[in-house]
């Protein structure tokens, strides 16, 4: 069995939490992060993260779909986060025109509170204001509390007078 190319990152930073964190581990495991655009050599490692942090990997979310979405659509809004060539983080982007949206965006579990979520919000956002967008929409999962906080603390809101309706076709 091939070993996950992340493991030697996690152990890295697991250990600097054993330890205790410091604005010294902290420099010294975040600078090296990258953000760029997603290609399909990419897709494993991303279908892998979002696996893990339970995203419904719908048929859009197949290799063909993927392929398919970046045939239609900017690369810009598919940005992937990398650690000394490590797959760390992953958000997805649209634009409908009017706003933009954020889509399954996550962060690998041990590389979390470094930042890494948000280069990535940043960068999506700097694109999608780019194409002429002045608002950004997102779903969240009313239980997924941690993400609500994420992005509150990026300046986002819940908008109460508003529900979710969907149909499958």
């Amino acid at each position: 069995m091939t070993a996950d190319p992340r493991d030697k990152l996690r152990r890295a930073v697991e250990e600097t939490f054993r330890k205790g964190r410091t604005a010294v581990s902290d420099a010294l495991l975040t600078p090296n992060i990258v953000i760029r655009q997603f290609t399909m050599d990419d897709y494993e490692c991303v279908r892998q993260l979002w696996e893990e942090q339970g995203v419904r990997l719908d048929p859009s979310l197949s290799r063909e779909g993927i392929a398919r979405r970046l045939e239609r659509c900017s690369s810009d809004l598919f940005l992937v986060a990398e650690n000394r060539g490590m797959l760390l983080g992953v958000v997805v982007a649209s634009w409908d025109g009017q706003q933009g949206w954020i889509s399954h965006q996550a962060v690998d579990p041990t590389s979390r509170r470094l930042g890494i979520g948000s280069k990535l919000v940043e960068e999506v956002e700097r694109h999608l204001k780019a194409l002429g967008a002045r608002r950004v929409a997102l779903l969240v999962s009313r239980d997924n509390l941690m993400a609500q906080d994420f992005y509150q603390h990026r300046g986002f809101h819940v908008e109460e007078d508003q529900i979710l309706m969907t149909k499958d076709l």
